[in-house]
């Protein structure tokens, strides 16, 4: 009997820790989990309003959404992961066309900030994916962007619990009336950097045997 009441009372608590957690909406992919992602976006305004969908997290930090237009902070703290619905909506105001937009998240538990331009992130790494949204429920279509929240160097922030895995579904979002551009690293750029090496070092050799000839 004691038995019974236990396991139906965790039941209980369990369905109730259900209720109160937001749940994750299925995420978009990144196709190369597990090795950073080499493609570097350019988010641009299309003109009027720009709304933001939280699509939810795989997070167990603590982590919230900011936009910086043209360089300067024109919001914060939006979306806490781990107590916003998914669906939830924010309008970050009207930009004029052509305006740059980076996003961002803050990490409060390990204390980082992780961009959109990875530029600005101080290990150097990229930490979103980007793709086209086709809309869901609610949401309607518009630009992904999925964030990775941990740093490849571990030492710039002490707390960080985990080596980086580049999945990019810790914060989920989609995001209106915006157009983005991505460059992806050439396939053959790894190729083309060591070919020119070599290169170099047969001219280096040439030009040395040349000069003990001469000599």
């Amino acid at each position: 009997m004691h038995s019974v009441l236990r396991t139906t009372a965790l039941g209980f608590i369990g369905l109730c820790a259900a209720s109160v957690a937001p749940a994750s909406a299925a995420s978009i992919a990144y196709p190369n989990a597990g090795t950073q992602n080499p493609a570097k976006y350019s988010f641009v305004a299309n003109g009027g309003d720009i709304t933001g969908y939280y699509l939810g997290t795989g997070a167990a930090y603590n982590e919230t959404l900011g936009l910086l237009v043209n360089g300067l902070a024109v919001a914060s703290d939006v979306f806490q992961n781990h107590t916003t619905d998914v669906g939830s909506s924010y309008n970050f105001g009207s930009f004029a066309k052509g305006s740059i937009l980076t996003f961002f998240i803050d990490v409060a538990t390990t204390g980082a900030t992780f961009y959109s331009d990875k530029s600005l992130n101080l290990d150097g790494s990229q930490h979103i994916y980007s793709s086209a949204y086709a809309g869901s429920g609610t949401t309607p279509a518009g630009t992904y962007v999925g964030f990775e929240d941990l740093s490849s160097k571990r030492s710039l922030y002490p707390s960080q619990g985990y080596n980086v895995d580049y999945n990019y579904t810790d914060e989920q979002f989609a995001f209106t009336n915006l157009s983005v551009s991505s460059v992806p690293l050439p396939a053959a750029a790894p190729m083309f950097g060591a070919a020119l090496l070599a290169l170099g070092a047969v001219g280096y050799g040439l030009r040395r045997k040349k000069a003990a000839t001469a000599a």
